[in-house]
């Protein structure tokens, strides 16, 4: 392995690239974040746009509310759009059982505090406390699991719901997934290849609703798996997480060369499971060889010294074995080169899935697009907003 390959890392080594949303020591006595969230229905958008006439951003798709928890009769607030040039954003106010009012609201005055940390991320005269005095935890909600199963149970059922139905339940589910374990800590103790499965359902709920229901019911198993680890004791794993960091390492060990030819034999889609991380491909049939027997094969060669196959130069141009093996060659390079891009929680995702049976140029596809999305922050094409921008100061 030359220095320039992607290397393993520990399993539970989140905390060193994702900031948490824990509290520090001056923080613990701080109130909650409110938390309460609303959805963004396509009838809101023109009112949103006009609150804010000529102000360039992108709506999201749910808002949360981010004040200091308060009681239920006063309003929430929260950002529904922040202008891309800074200088404010169109906050949403609603009241709990009635729909948002939007309105362009300038950001709150920092008066003598330059540093990041400490401006306020509200707007000018809002209720309550300003930011830095908050924990940016939402608080506790006891009705957010209860919610969830719900829209598991909607999801469970694709062929009895209307898309839209379909579409709100993922929503509520992936976000209130997410506002559980951020706000009960347990996301910092997450492995990041969990973290990468949940940042990738976050942001891509609404495609895998655009087609067929056989999708939605992935999707469903998809999330059921991640809200049981809402339940599990903190730093629990995801099935197939120990598995993936095996077969990870060992592709890395790979020369490069044979790395593309692995992962250009893992195209053919094996035929879709219950629940596409806790199954062996190895007992599924399939035209293609598992992630696992593909590897050991590799190995086995590698060993021996031998060479991936290559074009010879005497195969007619028009040789089916010749179209094959460039095919496979082409798409295991390029495979391999998205994988090598990806930070370490990313790629370890990327091979569950491939483990699982997902086609491997599609799934190391998805993780390079989740990927900008890790670097530039959750504020980017249809993200949920799924943290208060206070956070947009965060790497991630």
């Amino acid at each position: 392995m030359t220095a320039s390959e992607p290397r393993g890392r520990k399993m539970n080594n989140a905390a060193a690239d994702h900031t948490s949303h824990a509290p520090s020591a001056s923080q613990g006595v701080l109130p909650y974040t409110c938390g309460v969230r609303t959805p963004v229905t396509s009838g809101m958008y023109r009112s949103i746009h006009e609150a804010a006439p000529g102000c360039v951003g992108t709506a999201r798709a749910s808002i949360v509310c981010e004040l200091a928890e308060h009681t239920s009769a006063s309003p929430h607030w929260g950002v529904v759009l922040e202008f891309a040039d800074g200088g404010g954003a169109v906050w949403a106010r609603w009241s709990d059982g009635s729909g948002p009012v939007f309105a362009e609201r300038a950001d709150c005055p920092t008066g003598d505090t330059p540093a990041a940390e400490a401006r306020c991320a509200l707007f000018t005269e809002h209720p309550g406390l300003c930011s830095p005095d908050v924990n940016p935890r939402y608080k506790p909600d006891p009705d957010r699991q209860p919610r969830v199963h719900t829209a598991l149970r909607t999801l469970e059922r694709p062929g009895a719901h209307e898309r839209p139905t379909l579409q709100a339940a993922s929503s509520t589910a992936a976000l209130s997934i997410w506002d559980e374990l951020t706000s009960s800590g347990r996301w910092m103790l997450m492995a990041e290849c969990d973290q990468a499965a949940l940042y990738r359902l976050l942001a891509g709920t609404g495609s895998h609703l655009s087609s067929t229901p056989e999708n939605v019911t992935e999707l469903a198993s998809e999330l059921t798996c991640l809200a049981g680890l809402c339940e599990s004791s903190p730093g629990s794993l995801l099935a197939g997480a120990t598995e993936a960091v095996e077969l990870d390492a060992r592709l890395w060990e790979l020369p490069a060369a044979w790395q593309a030819c692995v992962l250009g034999d893992q195209y053919q889609r094996i035929a879709p499971t219950s629940r596409w991380y806790d199954t062996d491909p190895d007992d599924e049939p399939s035209r293609r060889p598992s992630l696992a027997n593909a590897l050991a094969g590799a190995e086995d060669r590698a060993a021996r010294g031998e060479h991936p196959p290559v074009v010879d130069a005497d195969w007619p141009i028009w040789s089916l074995r010749r179209t094959a093996l460039v095919e496979l060659t082409q798409r295991g390079t390029e495979t391999r080169n998205r994988l090598s891009r990806l930070p370490y929680g990313w790629r370890v995702d990327v091979v569950r899935r491939i483990r699982g049976g997902m086609n491997a140029l599609h799934a190391a596809s998805v993780g390079a697009e989740m990927n900008v999305m890790r670097i530039y922050g959750p504020y980017l094409g249809s993200w949920n907003g799924c943290e208060p921008r206070r956070h947009r100061r965060h790497p991630w």
